[in-house]
């Protein structure tokens, strides 16, 4: 009996999850980044509409960016390394 609970507490989970379409999951993440981005600014001293601070924004912006890029190419390092050492 308990474990068709948890089943079933699993199913409804894993079916909310899924509620948000790719367009909402993008709109939602970009407006967590700006929050953060802004968090970050205003710690440094920034003032909102300052030359500084729309300066800072931007640079986080490319921190992040470049942190993206460094991942997607370790990740095609590892999967080429995989395919030269298992053939596949």
């Amino acid at each position: 009996m308990a474990w068709k609970t948890l089943v079933g507490c699993l199913a409804i989970g894993t079916m909310l999850s899924g509620c948000l379409s790719p367009n909402e999951m993008r709109e939602k993440r970009r407006s967590e980044y700006k929050a953060v981005d802004t968090a970050t600014c205003k710690s440094f001293g920034f003032k909102v509409d300052q030359p500084e601070y729309n300066q800072c924004i931007v640079n986080e912006q490319r921190y992040r960016q470049t942190q993206h890029d460094i991942d997607v190419n370790r990740m095609k390092a590892r999967r080429a390394q995989r395919q030269q050492r298992y053939g596949y």
